[in-house]
């Protein structure tokens, strides 16, 4: 998650969140109704693990350039480019993994900076319901996300399930860090997702399948928060093919609680 801090914050913009938290009644006891479930990746998870079998790059997606579209430019701030989120073929599995764990924790944090708090309150914006806000930061970022996860076949049904679960980790993550921009509060909501092991490794030169173990904390119990992802600790199931100098998932990803 990005750890810019108030300190960045320019009077006016700390005087109108004030105001607009006043006059608004904006209640971090509304934002923390969000189940718990809906802040990890467990909201992907299947009731039963799934083996995953490869799928030979010959069979990944390739783009064709002439329909390949340009990087995209969000007007939100902390939202990367595809380009930068990419993952090279030429990593090894731990390696492939901790690039993998980041590009998630990334994914699920994008756009919970000051800059895009200050943003809230420019133009039309104020006009937006907070949750018509983050949702838009939300929308701008799944497509690049999912373009450097899945690739240019990113729109595939298949994969439909995994981005839309992301984009709710997404939009909750969000949500608590506007909600817990407060000078009463030590720090706006943080959360981050660790690598720790890589398992049932399976690499061919066409595919790589393992099983990553990640656990994740946030800073609830400081914030008071009721809802927290610390202490929680998952396996994901990854299938990667080679495509171009990059890898890319040729299945969904497999969620389960370890």
């Amino acid at each position: 998650m990005d750890k810019s801090t108030t300190s960045s914050r320019s009077m006016s913009g700390l005087e109108k969140i004030r105001s607009a938290m006043e006059s608004k009644a904006v209640r971090i006891g509304a934002a923390t109704s969000i189940a718990i479930g809906s802040l990890s990746l467990a909201a992907c998870a299947e009731s039963e693990p799934r083996v995953v079998e490869p799928t030979p790059s010959s069979e990944v997606s390739q783009p064709n350039p002439e329909t390949t579209q340009p990087s995209r430019e969000s007007a939100f701030s902390g939202i990367p480019s595809v380009e930068e989120l990419e993952i090279s073929s030429e990593l090894s599995p731990e390696q492939v993994g901790e690039e993998v764990v980041n590009l998630l924790s990334d994914w699920v944090s994008a756009g919970a900076n000051i800059e895009n708090v200050d943003l809230r309150y420019e133009g039309d914006n104020p006009e937006l319901t907070q949750d018509e806000f983050v949702q838009k930061i939300v929308d701008s970022a799944a497509p690049v996300f999912a373009e450097a996860l899945y690739g240019q076949d990113w729109q595939n049904p298949v994969f439909s399930e995994n981005i839309a679960s992301l984009k709710r980790i997404h939009f909750s993550s969000v949500m608590l860090y506007f909600s817990t921009q407060s000078s009463d509060l030590p720090s706006p909501y943080q959360r981050e997702e660790s690598l720790v092991g890589v398992e049932d490794v399976t690499k061919s030169e066409e595919n790589l399948l393992m099983t990553l173990l990640v656990d994740y904390s946030d800073n609830s119990q400081e914030l008071g928060l009721d809802t927290t992802v610390s202490g929680l600790k998952e396996s994901i199931q990854v299938s990667f093919g080679e495509l171009n100098g990059r890898l890319v998932l040729t299945e969904p990803f497999v969620v389960q609680s370890r």
